[in-house]
C-alpha cells in the first residue's frame, strides 16, 4: 500500500549548488545523486526527489529530476512566505 510519489521541494541553490534552502519552511537538505544536473548556487528551482536523512539525522534530497527553473534567488525569496 505504500505510494511511490515523488517529493517536491522548491528553494534556493546554496553551497556551491550542493544544498538546497526551501521557500516554505527555510529547511536545508543537502543533495544527493544530482545525475550530473546542472545545479548553480543562487538559483530557485523545483525538484523532483526523495527526503531522508543521513547517518547524522541531517536532512537530505536525493534529486530525481529538477522539473523548473524559476530563475535567480533574491534576498528576499526566502522571507516572503
Amino acid at each position: 500500500w505504500k505510494l511511490h510519489s515523488r517529493a517536491k521541494l522548491q528553494g534556493c541553490l546554496s553551497d556551491g549548488g550542493d544544498k538546497l534552502v526551501t521557500e516554505k519552511d527555510n529547511q536545508t537538505y543537502n543533495l544527493t545523486n544530482k545525475q550530473n544536473q546542472s545545479l548553480k548556487p543562487g538559483e530557485r528551482v523545483e525538484l523532483l526527489g526523495k527526503k531522508a536523512k543521513d547517518t547524522a539525522g541531517e536532512p537530505t534530497f536525493e534529486v530525481r529530476k529538477m522539473s523548473k527553473d524559476l530563475g535567480q534567488c533574491t534576498a528576499t525569496t526566502a522571507g516572503q512566505r
